[in-house]
């Protein structure tokens, strides 16, 4: 939506103020990577990951003899929850998580108040000084979040990330 917005040349967002105008192109870019990859990450690594890995082990095995991987249902009850549980430690979704889950929630509602400021100022139902005060408030609240997640992401025990990685862009 964003992009669909802004992406006009001629009449852009700020039509007047085009370092404010810089201001929102260079947030919408960090928005729709940091969502992008976000969406990459927990289809890829924490959905995909984990159950690929599930249902190769209950699949039949290639020599084509039936081993029993699981003595009984209730194992493989118990093997599928885990997995369950990964998925959800993985998305920051477990109630231990919190601070992390919390964060995350925080930096897609920023999206969502400068996809909201985006439209407001494309229907003319504000003015651009007003949305250029709401920009200038956005942008570092976004980027305030962004670090607070990646700093709890950081600090949680269990490594689910490598810490030897560092983000070029985010202060922490």
């Amino acid at each position: 939506m964003l992009h669909r917005l802004s992406r006009s040349h001629k009449k852009p967002l700020f039509d007047t103020l085009a370092r404010t105008n810089s201001l929102f192109l260079h947030f919408r870019f960090l928005a729709h990577t940091f969502v992008a990859q976000l969406c990459s990450y927990v289809y890829d690594t924490a959905i995909r990951g984990h159950f690929d890995s599930f249902l190769l082990n209950i699949s039949a095995p290639e020599g084509g003899h039936d081993e029993h991987r699981f003595s009984d249902v209730f194992e493989l009850a118990q093997y599928h929850s885990d997995v369950l549980d990964n998925i959800l430690i993985a998305c920051l979704l477990r109630s231990g998580q919190k601070a992390a889950g919390d964060a995350l929630r925080m930096c897609l509602e920023t999206v969502m108040e400068l996809g909201v400021l985006a439209g407001e100022l494309s229907r003319g139902r504000i003015e651009e000084y007003q949305a250029k005060s709401a920009l200038e408030q956005l942008y570092p609240a976004f980027k305030r979040r962004v670090s607070r997640l990646v700093y709890s992401i950081f600090n949680w025990p269990n490594n689910i990330v490598d810490h030897s990685y560092r983000f070029g862009c985010w202060k922490y």
